[in-house]
């Protein structure tokens, strides 16, 4: 529940925070996830998010569409969509 968390899995490495009315911003590198032709997960989903500059999330690998403490198996796409929350 934290700024550059990864909703409901990883906290935040730093809180880069900025105080409120200055701009917030983020970096986000994301690796979709690779699958086999017959739909098996053959490398997941990573993520490596800079905020403000910082580094607050490392490569982390994404077990699936993330929810809050709990996540959905992947299934077979070849794209999507990055949600961040306010």
């Amino acid at each position: 529940g934290r700024a550059a968390a990864i909703y409901g899995q990883f906290p935040p490495l730093a809180d880069a925070t900025r105080p409120p009315t200055e701009w917030q911003a983020y970096d986000v590198f994301l690796r979709l996830p690779r699958f086999a032709d017959d739909g098996r997960v053959l490398e997941p989903a990573r993520m490596t998010v800079l905020h403000n500059g910082v580094l607050v999330q490392n490569n982390e690998e994404l077990p699936g569409t993330t929810m809050w403490l709990e996540s959905l198996p992947y299934t077979p796409h070849t794209g999507g969509a990055v949600g961040l929350q306010d």
